[in-house]
């Protein structure tokens, strides 16, 4: 366990200060990857291209990025003695025979703070594939939601690393974190001294608003677990948020009343199950919101349901959760409870609501994502000739005087694919059999593969290039 002495915590911040780790991790991750995705997966190549680095930074890198094990005396010799020491006796090292490496730890930089997490389940040096605390995109997606002007107190409930807790406290009085699991508790603690945010965050093991009593706060934040699982169906899922996905998010609404003043805001990420015309979540929210909320969503995108009941159960397969003799009963079981409730897809979301002493109660949605079906039809927009040229080992596609950089195998076929009368089934056909994709197609199942198509053509239509064309 990490140990949370202040004075040692410290000296590892000012440890990482001395390095530049972060403004170093910018560069080497790209902002691509910095900005969106806290823990990437890391290829077997990655250190190699590190060779620019000196042998302090590439030591730091490999232990606290890619969780690799090093040469105990390399370390002893780049990192010092007395570093070495300090992060074995802070719990993050520990030494095994002649080498060391972190007690199933990595670390997250993001604009100058840092979040110690656990090693997620798909990185090959992971010692524990349930892990008690993780970050992934979602987590970036609400700190770039979080309001930015000053606020006197914040809430952050399901607070995991205490990611949002900390970074709220840049401009927040006082900030409460909320997290029921001990574990998860325990690190965000550590984080808050890592980060100097210790006077300002205080986190408690709870259960949401349990513990608070009749408190308000000018803003709350979450991003809760929200995966839909069926009862009965006995299938263990880290992030359950009951059999509709918003046991969870429901709880949390229903304190705005209790805990959030006139005035102020909460903000709330998630994926919510949608049907063809409506979604529960939008109905959830009309039901538990009176008039004095001024609420809005923010659908920006959306899985089918297959390709989710894939990711689900193959994640959970990955971590251990499931057999693999107990995968197919399951994925039946998890599409039929989908299409008993007429399921289409899932839909990632932002709640942003504010509390008005009189307000309209209206619930306004903005929906961005897309409406693709395996019958609808690509087709380029009249006038469009692209010119698919090769760059490097990517492609460049050029539309009149645009230019768009880094095209895939992938998609260079998608686009291919448009100057016919593919349906988006026939265009998968088409994709399984074209020897060029098979290394980024490898893996994927038949709804995993068509679920990329339409991201595909979905990003192809926003860039003004395709049109849909319903069969």
């Amino acid at each position: 366990m990490l140990s949370v002495d202040s004075s040692k915590v410290k000296r590892f911040k000012a440890f990482l200060d001395d390095l530049n780790y972060d403004l170093v991790m910018q560069s080497v991750r790209g902002n691509a990857n910095y900005f969106s995705n806290p823990l990437e997966k890391i290829g077997p190549t990655f250190l190699d291209g590190l060779d620019c680095l000196n042998m302090r930074l590439r030591l730091a890198i490999a232990l606290f990025h890619c969780g690799e094990p090093v040469l105990l005396d390399s370390a002893n010799e780049h990192l010092g003695y007395d570093a070495v020491d300090l992060l074995v006796s802070l719990g993050l090292l520990v030494k095994n025979g002649n080498y060391i490496h972190t007690d199933n730890y990595l670390l997250v930089s993001f604009l100058g703070s840092y979040f110690v997490v656990n090693t997620p389940f798909y990185n090959h040096n992971c010692k524990k594939k349930d892990a008690d605390v993780y970050m992934g995109p979602d987590t970036y997606q609400l700190a770039k939601n979080i309001p930015i002007i000053p606020r006197g107190r914040v809430l952050d409930l399901c607070s995991g690393s205490g990611v949002q807790a900390i970074l709220s406290a840049r401009t927040a009085s006082k900030v409460v974190g909320v997290e029921i699991n001990p574990a998860a508790a325990h690190i965000a603690r550590f984080n808050a001294i890592l980060n100097d945010a210790e006077n300002v965050v205080d986190i408690q093991e709870a259960s949401l608003y349990s513990e608070l009593s009749d408190r308000k706060f000018d803003l709350i934040i979450s991003n809760p677990p929200f995966l839909p699982v069926p009862d009965g169906l006995d299938f263990s899922i880290v992030g359950d948020g009951g059999e509709d996905g918003l046991k969870i998010v429901r709880e949390i609404v229903r304190g705005f009343d209790d805990h959030l003043v006139e005035g102020g805001q909460a903000v709330v990420i998630g994926e919510a199950l949608s049907r063809q015309c409506g979604s529960p979540l939008v109905d959830m929210l009309r039901l538990e919101l009176g008039a004095n909320y001024d609420v809005t969503i923010l659908m920006d995108a959306s899985v089918s349901a297959g390709c989710y009941v894939e990711r689900c159960i193959n994640a959970s397969r990955d971590m251990g959760k499931v057999r693999e003799s107990d995968i197919p009963v399951l994925k039946e079981g998890y599409r039929s409870y989908l299409n008993e409730l007429n399921i289409t897809k899932i839909v990632s979301f932002t709640l942003k609501v504010v509390r008005r002493s009189s307000a309209s109660g209206a619930v306004r949605i903005i929906d961005l994502t897309h409406n693709w079906q395996l019958s609808s039809i690509p087709r380029l927009k009249k006038g469009i000739c692209p010119k698919i040229v090769p760059f490097g080992t990517v492609f460049d596609l050029q539309v009149g005087n645009q230019s768009y950089l880094k095209l895939s195998d992938f998609t260079s076929e998608i686009i291919k694919s448009c100057n016919s009368n593919r349906s988006i089934e026939e265009v998968y056909e088409r994709m399984v059999l074209c020897s060029n994709v098979k290394s980024e197609l490898q893996g994927l199942s038949k709804a995993e593969v068509i679920e990329k198509i339409f991201q595909t053509v979905a990003i192809l239509e926003r860039r003004g290039l395709l049109d849909e064309v319903p069969c």
